[in-house]
């Protein structure tokens, strides 16, 4: 998901500023906390015109829900939750 998110800056900068798409490269930056030397790894990031495509087909389907009131219920996060095991809990 975040490839995809970088995949929508380069959209919106490209319209934003009449770029070609294919003019803009879009990297990844992995910030290592534990390493003693190379504590940043950088990943390029390939956005062709089909990963845009798929990018904004997520956007719009996430709008879609949003808008419904169609929301998703994270499972991984019940645990932090205060309605978690309680009546009130979807």
């Amino acid at each position: 998901m975040i490839t995809y998110q970088l995949t929508l800056y380069k959209h919106y900068f490209a319209n934003k500023h009449n770029i070609d798409p294919a003019n803009i490269e879009t990297h990844f930056a992995f910030l290592k906390r534990t390493a003693k030397k190379n504590r940043i790894e950088i990943f390029r990031v390939t956005s062709g015109a089909k990963k845009i495509r798929n990018a904004l087909n997520l956007l719009t389907k996430a709008l879609h829900n949003i808008t419904r009131k169609n929301y998703f219920k994270n499972r991984l996060s019940c645990y932090k939750c205060e309605f978690n095991k309680t009546k009130y809990c979807p």
